[in-house]
């Protein structure tokens, strides 16, 4: 007989479904290293772990009657718990529901292992005072009561409207009642109007959490609300992941948007994450959007939402006015601009206001084609055209970021005839500057925004009108309240319109509507211009009227006809692979198996398309198939992804083949 050991149950940053026991040596046994990091011993190298419990060794259900296998913890790395059990109960309903593995999870809801260093606060003194209207008013009444209770509510107001203040109403009461808040905001650039807003009221109780800051700060901020010492909490989908004390709200804000889903595993929606957080921690939980997306509107109707609505802008200003110009009849000619739209820039410019000019394309142009042997620039890892950058003279892919230096001359025939095809941000930018020589033309995309702090420059630059025009792509049509800018052009819905997904007529509408939405949210008649070769389009003329009632009950119907969401529940899981003939053998093995189910699936009312190609085959040199997935609920699409993923492992050569899980996928290439 062995002296009783006490164990840790640990997890680590790996694509691995299980936990793992580690020995607490004598020496640490008299300190609580439960909810702390360690070094620990994984394999053959030295790892970091999270000790999300401690057990006796009878406590254990996994069979370790081998205990000489099982090794010692080395070191404790931090001095006092860095999460909450709310977290970690989390945290494995968030692994569960999103077939995740559990240590990726609870890495990715970790702060930095990093010494804290403060983050100063620069909008903690500006203070001001704000009475709401009277649709403000009411809609925070209905709420007010449910402050610190598990309801989830919709609030669906045209843009301009004042959500943001009927947000700042409900911090407010969760104060008084000695709760906590967490606000979400979809894009890293909405952080620092929304923290500006806040802070107004709410002062050095605001934390904020998002990548910008540094690792120190980022570490500062987690402890401060861990300590309680910040009660509200601002930052994009990471930050439903924060510590805060006896939470009482939770707000996301433009709902609607793509942003809010991870891309990377684990691939959270921030959405539903918030959903499990309201009814774990009863919280108030808040849709805010002009545009609700189809999932949340459609629960709303059928009763699990409560709705309100904001049906006028502040202040009772007017929508704007917006005209379509359909490029069959009007042309661009070289510049790619409408006469109509450039002599309304021109007209802007006079009267001294600000436009702001939508492209949802980054880059100089979206590829670049030899015109004596039709030779098209493919990245050699994917199968995609690269982007050319003209100002850093590359061409890049912005699928796996490989870049070289723009060609001469053509690799296929040698040839010097070389023509850019389409157009992008930086082109835009470069055209606008060329026509309108004396404007001040700031561009905001990824490329500019990867700069430190090159979003908040460029938006408080808007902002302090020291710049006339505003070129970017849908990081500029989400959110922004700039006073001054009094025209807005969206240039070219088609290129979302034609993205092989079915959510594409919903996001062109939403983005469409946003971004006309920043025009003439002050004293100004607001104007917006659309320029595209699908004038007809029911996403587009709706945009027009911000018409979210018809768009919806026109999406909804085609939703219902070709059975997706929210009439069902999505699934998707990719299979890649450097070696084609494995991956192909891979298939094989699964299309055998799940031939076999059809009859079964169909009797559960489940669809399982695939495997078959990506609409992107190959990416970063690694080739793609997917399995999609139809079901009527979340439990009979997890019971699918978990026997496809049980056929993945037994099949012999799975360590050449790489898989992700996704469920409710927000996009399917």
């Amino acid at each position: 007989m062995h002296e009783p050991w006490l164990l840790a149950e640990v997890v680590l940053n790996v694509p691995l479904h299980s936990t793992f026991y580690y020995i607490i040596p004598k020496e640490l046994q008299d300190q609580d290293i439960a909810l702390k990091r360690v070094a620990v011993h994984f394999g053959r190298r030295e790892d970091i772990g999270f000790v999300m419990r401690i057990l006796k060794e009878e406590d254990v259900t996994t069979d370790l009657r081998d205990l000489k296998s099982v090794k010692e913890i080395e070191s404790v790395l931090d001095a006092q718990p860095i999460f909450t059990s709310d977290l970690i109960s989390l945290g494995e309903t968030v692994a569960e529901y999103y077939h995740a593995p559990i240590g990726e999870v609870i890495f990715t809801m970790l702060p930095p292992l990093k010494e804290p260093k403060h983050f100063t606060n620069p909008y903690i003194s500006d203070q001001k005072d704000f009475t709401p209207n009277e649709e403000q008013q009411q809609a925070f009444d209905i709420m007010k009561d449910s402050v610190g209770t598990a309801s989830t509510f919709l609030l669906q107001g045209v843009t301009g409207s004042g959500k943001t203040e009927v947000y700042k109403l409900l911090a407010r009461e969760c104060l008084l009642k000695n709760k906590s808040s967490i606000i979400l905001v979809p894009e890293i650039a909405l952080t620092d109007q929304t923290l500006r807003r806040f802070s107004e009221e709410f002062g050095s109780n605001i934390a904020l959490f998002h990548s910008k800051l540094s690792p120190a700060e980022r570490s500062s901020e987690w402890l401060r609300v861990l300590k309680g010492d910040a009660k509200i909490v601002i930052g994009p989908r990471s930050a439903i992941f924060a510590p805060v004390k006896d939470l009482g709200l939770i707000i996301l804000d433009e709902e609607h948007d793509p942003s809010y889903k991870a891309m990377d595993s684990p691939r959270y929606h921030a959405r539903g994450v918030a959903f499990m957080r309201s009814k774990k921690e009863k919280a108030l939980l808040l849709f805010g959007s002009a545009t609700p997306s189809i999932e949340s509107r459609y629960a709303s109707d059928q009763g699990l939402i409560t709705k309100i609505q904001l049906i006028n802008r502040f202040n009772n200003i007017p929508l704007p006015e917006v005209q379509i110009v359909d490029l069959k009849e009007e042309k661009t000619g070289n510049t790619f601009l409408s006469e109509t739209l450039f002599k309304k820039l021109v007209d802007t410019l006079a009267q001294q206001k600000q436009s702001l000019i939508f492209l949802n394309r980054r880059g100089y142009s979206p590829s670049l084609l030899c015109q004596d042997c039709g030779f098209f620039f493919k990245c050699p890892n994917c199968d995609i055209g690269m982007t050319w950058h003209k100002r850093d003279g590359k061409v890049k892919c912005r699928y796996c970021e490989f870049e070289d230096s723009a060609p001469n001359n053509c690799p296929e025939c040698g040839g010097f005839n070389i023509k850019d095809v389409g157009h992008g941000t930086e082109k835009l930018e470069d055209s606008l500057q060329t026509l309108l020589p004396a404007a001040r033309i700031l561009r905001l995309d990824l490329d500019t925004a990867k700069k430190k702090n090159g979003s908040d420059k460029v938006l408080k630059a808007m902002r302090d009108h020291e710049a006339d025009i505003l070129v970017g792509t849908q990081m500029i049509a989400k959110g922004h309240d700039i006073a001054n800018i009094t025209l807005v052009g969206a240039l070219f819905p088609e290129i979302m319109l034609s993205l092989p997904d079915f959510r594409a007529s919903e996001r062109t509408f939403s983005l469409l509507s946003q971004a006309i939405g920043r025009a003439g949210r002050r004293d100004t008649q607001g104007y917006a211009i659309i320029q595209t070769y699908l004038a007809d389009h029911f996403a587009v003329q709706l945009a027009i009227t911000q018409d979210y009632e018809q768009f919806y009950k026109q999406e909804i119907q085609i939703r219902k006809e070709f059975n997706y969401p929210p009439f069902v529940r999505m699934g998707r899981i990719v299979f890649r692979s450097t070696d084609e003939n494995t991956l192909t053998q891979l298939n094989y093995h699964l299309k055998k198996y799940l031939k076999k189910e059809k009859s079964n699936f169909q009797a559960h009312q489940l669809e399982v398309l695939g495997p078959s190609p990506c609409p992107i085959e190959r990416i970063n040199n690694y080739y793609r198939y997917h399995i999609l997935m139809k079901a009527k609920n979340h439990a009979s699409m997890l019971r699918v992804i978990k026997f496809i993923y049980k056929l993945y492992k037994g099949f012999p050569s799975k360590d050449k083949i790489k898989i992700e899980i996704d469920v409710d996928p927000t996009q399917i290439l």
